[in-house]
């Protein structure tokens, strides 16, 4: 399919050509990163792009697709996250230089909102072994909203620029993950975490990587 014209399509008419297989995901995924590319150096509207976890994420969509598990509507179409939504592993500063080098570990108000909307039956814990040297770990687990309690992601984006994260802190483990190769390996605390995420997502956890090469990733 020729995919010059893709950006000036309609979400929805992006979808049914996903679902109809007219289009591919890493063919979309494609044509959008290279227009930020081309683009973005002037236009400086994205904070952090993720090319190889993007590209990662089409060719399982994909795949699932191609199997007929679609997931929801909107599977296969990518999307682009406000920098003021935690998201695990990646970068989120909220456009501030005071926290230009802030990764959150997990966000289960955002998870918990995307397990509901896009139908996700499993979760992959990635970068454990990054927490092995904290002595405490805290997980977002509501937001405050001008004085109340918001335990889902507003859809205003008025509203989410006036959140606060409220936290929960687990205690850390303090010993290398980097050698699990089975959950039972894992340390009581980094057992304890991952079923605490599990519980506040709604979704069970699949997948745990403990580094970076494919021996470490552990199949729960």
């Amino acid at each position: 399919m020729d995919t010059d014209d893709l950006h000036y399509l309609e979400i929805h008419e992006l979808a049914r050509l996903l679902a109809a297989r007219k289009l591919s995901p890493v063919e979309l995924t494609q044509d959008m990163l290279r227009r930020i590319e081309r683009l973005d150096p002037a236009l400086k509207s994205y904070a952090c792009v993720t090319h190889e976890l993007a590209l990662a994420q089409a060719r399982r969509a994909e795949q699932m697709i191609g199997n007929r598990q679609i997931l929801s509507q909107l599977h296969g179409v990518p999307i682009a996250v406000k920098d003021l939504c935690y998201t695990e592993g990646i970068v989120t500063a909220a456009g501030m230089p005071l926290h230009r080098d802030f990764i959150p570990t997990f966000d289960a108000t955002v998870v918990r909102y995307s397990v509901r909307v896009n139908g996700l039956t499993g979760l992959a814990v990635t970068k454990l072994d990054v927490l092995d040297t904290f002595a405490e770990i805290p997980v977002g687990t509501e937001y405050d909203l001008d004085g109340s309690q918001c335990h889902e992601m507003p859809a205003e984006v008025r509203a989410l620029e006036r959140v606060r994260p409220k936290y929960e802190t687990l205690p850390g483990w303090r010993k290398p993950t980097g050698g699990a190769r089975r959950l039972a390996d894992l340390p009581p605390e980094a057992r304890a975490y991952l079923d605490r995420l599990q519980d506040l997502a709604g979704a069970p956890i699949r997948y745990v990587s403990v580094g970076t090469r494919r021996d470490q990733i552990i199949e729960v």
